[in-house]
């Protein structure tokens, strides 16, 4: 559950203890410190063998998990600003994001991750969108309050709990109103009344320590009220749109903090040649040219803007079905008129291609029923055309060769987009650079040709121009 986004699992305990003289069997914790919940179980007449406990709460958890599954999917559907992040994105931004409401200072990490929704994001930024955000927040739980309410004088309460209201309300303890029930029929309030009455002098509440923190004020019960508590704990986990832990933020709540930080761009018309809106377009290259090609299209359609990670997915066999399955909703659900690319198809391990062909086929009804104009190319290399099973899917939706302009129209159009900025700031750190290119690469395959010392040299004649970190970082890229 932790490793698949649900921070309510992020601190999870549970504690079996098989020892017949101890009368409570079982402890699940969730969070710490001061958002510690904990549900306590005691052996009963019913279910008195440890195996069927620790059965009973595996299942449950299971269940958990595959309505997690959903929930996620759900999101994803509702707020489309989810899209452009995997799960463990997603877990990193709940977090740092966190910090920010709090006023502490998120890693510095997260202003590239979120640049696909907003270039040049700054702290000031997430502050406003976090304020906005709250605001939505509360909106949101006040609808969802009287709603609530609505409901529940609509449903029927069963006569225990209306025997306890009771008791309360004629101020008695909740604990001293379910002991009352032992001996009192439910629908005798008066004589339930009579009864605490006569028995609240003597009747003692347990101590409760620091640590122990109960689900609906309740002690230790037995294994169906267990299940029924962590049930309890998890259906109010997905319906409110806050989280009940201060570390991390809830799905919901990060959604209304990455729509209020998005920002909507002028796209031009799809205007590339042969490829169509509406339709995958399938392209099929030598593998030389896979990058130019790539660049290439985009040339075409941005001029004057490099694609990003959410325009983008390059295939490895490392690539999961979870990336496919985010990259297609991008492609075919979110109406944002960019070109989603999905490059080197044919890399993808097999059952990755088959189980993401079948994703990629339903999303395609969800888009036409909608009248969505999605604009997909897919791109695989000749030489392993016949070895993917999405490749021979689509390969109705082939496209005539790209004509890509040549090694030099790519080049310049690379050139053009890293110097574009440049040239409209006074004292920009690329002045370091012979072209004012805001990115060098330096490549060799040889060692001890100068690639470190030019990177130092570029280093320092920056701290001569501005003052900047001590730190710089070099990389091999392989």
């Amino acid at each position: 559950m932790a490793s698949s986004g649900c921070v309510l699992f992020s601190n999870f305990q549970v504690s079996f203890r098989c020892n017949k003289d101890s009368n409570v069997c079982i402890f699940i914790t969730f969070g710490e410190t001061k958002d510690k919940q904990c549900i306590r179980g005691v052996r009963d007449t019913i279910h008195a063998d440890d195996s069927v406990i620790i059965r009973t709460v595996g299942k449950r958890l299971e269940k958990c998990y595959d309505e997690w599954l959903l929930y996620t999917n759900e999101q994803r559907d509702t707020n489309e600003v989810l899209n452009y992040f995997n799960m463990s994105q997603l877990v990193i931004l709940q977090k740092e994001l966190a910090k920010v409401g709090r006023n502490q200072t998120p890693c510095v990490l997260v202003y590239p991750l979120l640049f696909s929704l907003k270039q040049k994001c700054n702290v000031d930024d997430l502050k406003q969108a976090i304020l906005s955000a709250r605001q939505d927040l509360i909106d949101i739980e006040k609808q969802a309050e009287l709603h609530s309410r609505s409901d529940a004088q609509k449903a029927e309460r069963s006569l225990e709990d209306v025997f306890i209201n009771i008791m309360k309300e004629a101020n008695f303890s909740e604990l001293l109103a379910k002991e009352a029930l032992k001996t009192i029929p439910p629908n005798q309030t008066e004589d339930g009344i009579t009864w605490c009455l006569a028995n609240e002098s003597e009747f003692v509440e347990p101590d409760l320590t620091e640590n122990d923190f109960f689900w609906d004020g309740v002690n230790a019960n037995g294994l169906i009220e267990v299940i029924q508590n962590l049930v309890g704990v998890w259906e109010k986990f997905l319906t409110s749109a806050s989280s009940s832990f201060s570390d991390f933020l809830s799905l919901k709540h990060l959604a209304l903090i990455l729509k209020r930080l998005e920002e909507k761009e002028d796209i031009t018309s799809f205007d590339v040649n042969g490829i169509e809106e509406g339709k995958p377009n399938l392209f099929v290259c030598l593998q030389d040219e896979m990058y130019n090609t790539v660049l290439a299209i985009y040339n075409a359609y941005y001029k004057d803007v490099l694609p990003s990670s959410d325009d983008v997915l390059l295939c490895s066999e490392k690539t999961t079905l979870d990336m496919l399955d985010i990259f297609w909703r991008r492609a075919f659900l979110t109406n944002d008129k960019k070109v989603r690319c999905l490059v080197n198809a044919d890399l993808l391990r097999y059952e990755i291609s088959d189980d993401g062909e079948k994703q990629m086929e339903v999303y395609m009804q969800r888009a036409q029923e909608n009248g969505l104009k999605y604009k997909l190319i897919v791109i695989c290399s000749s030489e392993n055309e016949f070895k993917c099973r999405l490749v021979a899917a689509l390969d109705n939706y082939r496209c005539p060769n790209l004509s890509i302009g040549g090694y030099q129209s790519v080049k310049d159009y690379v050139q053009r987009v890293l110097t574009k900025d440049t040239q409209r700031v006074r004292n920009p750190a690329s002045a370091v650079d012979f072209d004012r290119s805001s990115v060098r690469v330096a490549k060799s395959y040889r060692a001890g040709v100068g690639k470190s010392f030019y990177a130092r040299k570029m280093v320092n004649d920056l701290k001569e121009r501005k003052q900047v970190p001590k730190t710089h970082l070099m990389t091999n890229i392989c």
